[in-house]
């Protein structure tokens, strides 16, 4: 019988400080999520019969029990929470603040807020056809707001890495058992070091193409494992804010 493992050919080889070597974190939380991370990205290639979305369902899982222990609550929190745990804790290098500017004109379009999809529009123009990273597309929050003033911040945010991630990647797979039509399993591209890619879908919404948008494991896990090591070293004790990040709070 053949036993060789097959594994598929869009998920990561593995994250930074999480492979089959032996676990060397001292911390709680981060000794926790490398075991998370080692699990998930064994099932993302594969094994067990494992998928994307089991890897997604894990990592984002970890992400939700450490926003949960730094601010307990039950009621209405849980996404304000969880994107206030990246906001406040994950690296600068994660961009978690980003804005995603397809998944804004998507629902800029939808809304019927022409004036200011046109002017964001403007200044991401390019080939329908051609593939994108975040890196080539997406902007600073900073740089939405100087182009369109019009747009409120808590609106913003909603489209910020670290409110998509939720709605349109995490509660998709918890809810409906896959992503929302807004995100897709499948990255774009093969490199190691972007947080974001883009497919190109073609819908009919005034023939315009949809970006869907991919979040990449690799991305994904490392910010988990750093948030968790911050966590570790965190000693100030975590405060409810009175305004919550993705709401228009400082963060």
């Amino acid at each position: 019988m053949n036993n060789r493992r097959v594994a598929n050919a869009d998920t990561p080889k593995s994250v930074r400080g999480v492979d089959m070597e032996p676990i060397l974190e001292t911390g709680r939380r981060a000794r926790w999520v490398s075991e998370k991370c080692r699990t998930a990205l064994s099932l993302a290639k594969g094994e067990c019969g494992g998928s994307y979305g089991d890897a997604v369902l894990i990592l984002t899982a970890a992400l939700s029990a450490m926003a949960a222990e730094a601010w307990p609550g039950v009621i209405g929190i849980d996404r304000r929470r969880f994107i206030e745990l990246l906001v406040r804790f994950a690296p600068d290098r994660a961009l978690v603040t980003r804005v995603s500017i397809p998944v804004l004109c998507e629902e800029l379009l939808m809304s019927g807020q022409t004036l200011e999809l046109t002017a964001i529009s403007k200044q991401v123009l390019e080939p329908s056809s051609l593939v994108v990273v975040g890196e080539d597309i997406d902007q600073s929050e900073e740089l939405v707001l100087s182009t369109v003033g019009s747009i409120e911040t808590a609106f913003l945010r909603k489209f910020s890495y670290a409110s998509v991630l939720y709605t349109e990647v995490r509660s998709g797979y918890v809810h409906e058992c896959h992503p929302s039509e807004r995100a897709t399993s499948q990255p774009m591209t093969h490199k190691t070091d972007v947080a974001v890619s883009y497919s190109n879908l073609l819908i009919e919404i005034e023939d315009r193409v949809r970006r869907q948008i991919h979040f990449h494991l690799e991305w994904l896990g490392e910010t988990a494992l750093e948030i968790a090591r911050r966590l570790d070293e965190y000693h100030v004790g975590f405060v409810r804010p009175e305004k919550w990040w993705v709401d228009g709070g400082e963060g």
